[in-house]
């Protein structure tokens, strides 16, 4: 049996700033945080959300940088602990599905590639799209990303132009004039809806089922 709790009663209220504080906690770093919390239903000895909008601005999630999101999540089941301090008193059990817009900037993508928690993606890049050469500063710009590269040997720099797309789930890049283009390999449970790039920010549309 399960009974509706009203958007704006104290326990909704309750909910949501210990989903506030369990967010923060999954981030080292995040700003201007707003969720808003939909269709909620007690159940035995948990509540049952329908959904979450959530916003965010300047994040660092496990080192990676993001400059804005805007993020839906729906089917959550929550335990609240009201004997815990509020700041520890959500848990989320099992999985539950997410849609996200997530905004980079030029600062975020080269931060992120160059953290040592990020190796990997660093070295990726550059072993399938710039010729195993370092990279020195990443600009977003007319709907490109231009990869800067340093010839520590010769002090000169060169410049890779690439677009970007969305397909069967997957981000790929186009080098400008090359036919050939790359997927970025990414975990099966996130699935790119699109990408592009606008205002000088790299824009990703993702949906997942997130496993708890």
């Amino acid at each position: 049996m399960t009974n509706s709790i009203f958007k704006g009663s104290a326990l909704t209220r309750v909910l949501k700033l210990g989903l506030i504080f369990w967010i923060r906690k999954q981030c080292k770093e995040i700003s201007e945080l707003s969720i808003d919390i939909n269709k909620i239903k007690i159940g035995l000895n948990n509540f049952r959300i329908s959904q979450i909008m959530l916003s965010a601005s300047f994040i660092n999630f496990k080192d990676i940088l993001i400059n804005n999101i805007n993020l839906e999540a729906t089917d959550l089941i929550l335990r609240l602990d009201l004997k815990k301090p509020i700041k520890n008193s959500i848990t989320i059990d099992e999985n539950f599905k997410i849609k996200a817009n997530i905004l980079f900037d030029q600062e975020d993508l080269i931060t992120t590639i160059k953290s040592n928690q990020w190796f990997s993606l660093k070295n990726w890049i550059q072993v399938n799209l710039l010729e195993n050469k370092p990279i020195s500063k990443i600009i977003i710009k007319n709907k490109q990303l231009i990869f800067i590269l340093k010839d520590k040997i010769n002090n000169k720099s060169t410049e890779k132009y690439f677009s970007i797309k969305a397909k069967n789930g997957k981000l790929f890049f186009n080098q400008d004039g090359i036919l050939a283009e790359h997927y970025l390999p990414i975990e099966e449970s996130i699935y790119i809806n699109q990408a592009n790039i606008e205002n000088e920010l790299l824009s990703i549309h993702i949906s997942s089922n997130i496993r708890t």
